[in-house]
């Protein structure tokens, strides 16, 4: 199958899921706070059109610096990018990020978004930091 289609699979399974939550979230009590910067509010001062874009650019440069490390690795692709994706899509319809998760000992909210970008991008370093390991041990 082709890896851009792997990706967009999961992207899309992922963007559903988190939105599908932070529009069905609040049915169940759990409070809702829109988040203007990135993780913990940092850069909340910069203005949300502004951010959108920053975030845009900076997934297409991220994407385009690793292109052939991102397409070996669609599960952690998708993850990551749809992750990334489902927030810019609340920056672009609600101005800031819905955030519903409370961690408790940091006092900080996140949604589930922030956890597919983090998983993604753990699994992506694994991937290729165990790669080049292997490859040193080869030569």
């Amino acid at each position: 199958m082709n890896k851009y289609l792997q990706i967009l699979k999961v992207v899309l399974l992922v963007v559903l899921i988190d939105q599908f939550f932070k529009f069905s979230i609040p049915f169940f009590g759990f409070e809702i706070i829109l988040n203007q910067g990135i993780s913990f509010s940092f850069l909340s001062f910069i203005p949300a059109n502004a951010m959108t874009l920053l975030m845009i650019i900076f997934v297409g440069v991220v994407f385009f610096l690793f292109k052939n490390e991102w397409l070996a690795h669609s599960v952690s692709s998708g993850l990551f990018f749809g992750g990334t994706i489902s927030n810019i899509v609340d920056r672009i319809f609600f101005g800031a990020v819905r955030d519903w998760l409370k961690i408790s000992f940091f006092d900080v909210y996140n949604n589930l978004a922030d956890w597919f970008i983090f998983v993604g991008l753990v699994m992506f370093l694994l991937y290729n930091s165990n790669k080049r390991i292997n490859e040193n041990l080869i030569e």
